[in-house]
Order: structure tokens, then sequence, then C-alpha cells
């Protein structure tokens, strides 16, 4: 799911002419594999995490073009289920829009 809101960041965000989903049959010009490291409620610390790594391959000849380990925190201003999940949708925001503009920052500038 996490995953997908992502690429669902990628569409809205415009600057990527097509962006094609796993799966879809559609040939790509460079794939991005993503694993989620951490995504939490740290209640001792009262932070929101998640950490992110991301690796983008060109798919013409499976070379590495970057890859990269983000991380975010954001504060809980309350404990509870409400602040936990708006914190959670914060820091997700913040991974989100640095995973875009690294991604657009590492892909060679005709294919932006």
């Amino acid at each position: 799911m996490i995953q997908l809101k992502l690429i669902a960041n990628f569409e809205n965000n415009g600057k990527i002419s097509t962006v094609v989903k796993p799966n879809q049959g559609i040939y790509a010009d460079y794939q991005i594999i993503s694993a989620i490291r951490s995504f939490e409620i740290n209640i001792d610390r009262h932070c929101a995490i998640i950490t992110m790594s991301l690796k983008i391959i060109n798919a013409h000849d499976n070379s590495l073009v970057g890859q990269k380990v983000f991380h975010v925190e954001e504060k809980l201003e309350k404990d509870n289920k409400l602040h936990f999940i708006q914190s959670l949708n914060r820091a997700f925001s913040r991974i989100s829009s640095e995973i875009i503009d690294w991604t657009l920052s590492s892909l060679p500038l005709s294919d932006n």
C-alpha cells in the first residue's frame, strides 16, 4: 500500500511523462525498486519514523543509476491514535517529496 501511494505521488507530480506500475505489461526506461525499512511510531522518542531504500535501474541495460536510503522523523503532538496517523502522514509526505526530488535529479535531463 505504501509503495502504491508513492507511485500515485509520482503520477500526481507531473514532472515525469509516464509512470508505470509493476506488472502492467508496459515497458519503462527506468525501474524504481523500493524497500521499506521502517514505518513506525516510536513512543519513547515521541515520533513517527519512516526509512526507505531506493534503487533506480536503467531498464535497457540493467545498470544501477543510483541508490539512496531515505529517513524521516516527525514529532508526535500527542500520544493518541489520531496524532499517530497525522505524524505518519506528515512523515510520508516528507519522504515522498525527498524521493521524488532525488529521483528527478538522478535521471538524465533528457528524460525529465
